[in-house]
Order: structure tokens, then C-alpha cells, then sequence
């Protein structure tokens, strides 16, 4: 009966948590309001690894043949979801915080990067980057080579330090609503925004960006060590082809196509300007923007092998056209050419999802504002 009582308990709290999860989702995606809050769970408490354990198993008679008593595993941590949250952002004991930490289940380090997201709103968080990291040290190893929890929480590690470092609130609201002047208006004010970025910030916000493509667009190797996996990911030559793979996550790549596109007509306009005081760092941005070019002429050119129509010669000779062409924004509009062709692909692949379509619709749009305005732009 206890053993029961426990999946019971476990089956309605993971609920809870996946509910605030999907509110917290929209919330990064799309600006779009929280129906379930930090502030509602209160004294909610999260899975620890014991609990995860047991729910791991089928039944009670399963625990039995492993030997394993129900005792043993309820005597964990008990972990409170909100106070943990609040001290990760608190800098408060370090002591009890990894105490903490090393008995939280994996779904829960998902949900802390969810509710860090959240807080991150509403106050100021001085160091996101160090708070994730320091999370990332205690998240379990993978229990397979294909663990969709840690490939979830590798993902959303790279989206919150994105956000971390660029608002671009207004450009999410717009994204999947079609108001297409909205949209280019919240674009345009971001692209202004953008200039008081730090260049060393570029460099982190290429990196995570280019992370998120590896990780949803093509079949990827996990490493055991979490710590270790942003520089231990190996990309085989062949796009995922799994029609529910990331389908949840893949949206992030809209607003990956977004940042990318910013950074190319800063690299563009940087590289023009008579200043170059740092000539090691111009090097280092230059070099990043030849890692975004040579991954995305891969993505050309795998897509063009999954694409067999005629409708699609036109795009794929107008991203030929963008990229051999050193004029102004070409290299730009090149990154939401195949950012258009990527999210439509994914709009075939995943049983015709809409939002693929309006997202790839609102890169296009974004593309053209920047054609009708490339002389302005260039001219900042």
C-alpha cells in the first residue's frame, strides 16, 4: 500500500511540475502569460532521487526481486521546490544548497532552469551563467545514450543564457501572430537594442545558438558527463528524420535564426568600421560567423537531398545567390533563407504542426523588411 500511495503522490506532483513546465514554455517562446506560477507552489515538494527511484520501478513485486526494501528509499531529502529556487538565486549556503542539489531527480534541474527563467522576469538575476553552471554540476548522468531529459535540460541551459544576455521579448510576442508590422517594428527596436550588446557577450550568444541547431537538427551523440557536453557533442552528417524528435523545442529555433541574423549585421558593419583596437577579438567574432556560414551551408545541403519538389528550386537558388555574394546584408538574408527553409521542413516532418509555418512566414517577413531597408540599416 505504501508503495502505492508513493506512485500516487509522485504521479500528481510530476503533474503539477509539468503543467508549470508547458506555462513556463509558452512564456519563453512567446511572451505569453503564466498560468501556473512559481509563487503557486508553494511547499511544493520536488521528486528526490530516491523517489525517482521507486517510480522507476514497474511494481512492488519488481522492488522485491531487486532485492530492495520500500524503506530504503523513503528517507530521502525532501525537497522543496520554491525554497530551493529561491536559494540558487540567493547565493545563500553553499553547503546546504549542494546538499540539496546531489539529491534532486533529473526532471527537477529541468524545472529549476523553468522557474529560474521565470524569476529572471521579475528581478534581477546579476549572474545567470554561473547559476547554471553551477546547476549543471549535480544534474544525474544520462541513463542512455538518447536521455530526452538531459537533451531538455542541455537545450533550455543554452536558451536562458541567451535571454540572459539579449531581450527579445517583443519580437516573441509578434512571431507566431502574423501582425507582420509588429513584428518588423519589434525587430527593427531589438536590431537598434543590439548595439550596446558586449562583443565578448556575441561570442557566448553564437555559441549557445549554434548549440541549439546541433542538438535539435541533427542526430546527435550524448555524453555521459553533463559537464562536459557542450564541447564533447559529435554532429553526424544526416538531419534528424524522427517525426517527434524536440518537436517542443525545435520552436527555439526561430528566435536562434533571429539572434544569428542580428549578429551577422554586426560582424558585417563591425568589419567595415575603420576602429579595430582588439584585433584578437574581431578574429574570434569573425571566426564564429565562418562556424554559422559552414554549419548552415551543411544544412543546405542535407535539406536539399530531404527536398525532392520544384517548389523549392527557387529557394534553394536565391540561398546560392545570398551566400557567394560579399554585397551588405546578403550573408543576412542568407541565415533567414535557411532559417524559412529549416522551420518548413520541420512543418512537413511533424504532421503539418502550424506553428512551424507561421514562424517560418514571420522569417520571411523579417527578410523582406530587411531588403526594403537595407541602405538605413546599413547606414547605422
Amino acid at each position: 500500500m505504501k508503495f502505492k500511495n508513493n506512485i500516487n503522490l509522485q504521479s500528481q506532483i510530476r503533474i503539477v511540475f509539468m503543467i508549470y513546465r508547458l506555462s513556463n514554455f509558452l512564456l519563453m517562446m512567446y511572451n505569453v502569460p503564466l498560468t501556473l506560477s512559481v509563487n503557486d507552489l508553494i511547499g511544493l515538494k520536488v521528486s528526490n532521487r530516491n523517489d525517482d527511484m521507486i517510480w522507476k520501478f514497474k511494481n512492488y513485486q519488481e522492488l522485491k526481486l531487486q532485492g530492495k526494501q520500500l524503506s530504503d528509499y523513503l528517507n530521502g531529502e525532501h525537497i522543496v521546490f520554491k525554497d530551493l529556487l529561491i536559494s540558487l538565486t540567493n547565493d545563500q549556503n553553499q553547503h546546504i544548497l549542494a546538499n540539496k542539489l546531489s539529491q534532486l531527480c533529473k526532471y527537477g534541474f529541468i524545472c529549476l532552469i523553468h522557474g529560474l527563467y521565470e524569476i529572471k522576469q521579475y528581478q534581477q538575476v546579476t549572474d545567470v551563467y554561473k547559476i547554471v553552471d553551477e546547476i549543471s554540476k549535480f544534474v544525474p548522468q544520462a541513463d542512455t545514450k538518447q536521455d530526452f531529459e538531459q537533451l531538455d535540460f542541455v537545450l533550455l541551459t543554452n536558451y536562458i543564457k541567451i535571454s540572459s544576455l539579449i531581450d527579445f521579448k517583443l519580437v516573441k510576442e509578434q512571431s507566431w501572430l502574423n501582425n507582420f508590422d509588429e513584428l518588423t517594428a519589434n525587430f527593427n527596436k531589438l536590431l537598434v537594442d543590439s548595439n550596446s550588446i558586449n562583443e565578448y557577450d556575441y561570442l557566448k550568444l553564437v555559441d549557445s545558438c549554434l548549440m541549439i541547431i546541433k542538438l535539435v537538427l541533427f542526430k546527435s551523440e550524448m555524453t555521459e558527463d553533463i559537464s562536459s557536453i557542450e564541447s564533447s557533442i559529435r554532429i553526424i552528417d544526416e538531419l534528424t528524420t524522427t517525426k517527434t524528435t524536440n518537436l517542443i523545442h525545435s520552436q527555439m529555433l526561430f528566435h536562434v535564426f533571429i539572434i544569428l541574423t542580428i549578429f551577422s549585421i554586426y560582424i558585417i558593419k563591425r568589419n567595415d568600421s575603420a576602429t579595430t583596437s582588439n584585433p584578437e577579438l574581431i578574429f574570434s567574432l569573425n571566426h564564429r560567423f565562418s562556424m554559422i556560414l559552414k554549419l548552415f551551408e551543411k544544412i543546405e545541403t542535407l535539406l536539399k537531398m530531404k527536398y525532392n519538389n520544384d517548389k523549392l528550386e527557387y529557394d534553394f537558388i536565391n540561398l546560392h545567390l545570398y551566400n557567394n555574394s560579399n554585397h551588405g546584408l546578403e550573408k543576412s538574408l542568407y541565415v533567414l533563407k535557411i532559417g524559412e527553409i529549416v522551420l518548413n521542413y520541420l512543418y512537413d516532418l511533424n504532421i503539418k504542426v502550424v506553428v512551424f509555418k507561421k514562424l517560418a512566414g514571420s522569417l520571411a517577413q523579417i527578410r523582406k523588411f530587411l531588403i526594403d531597408n537595407e541602405s538605413r540599416i546599413e547606414g547605422r
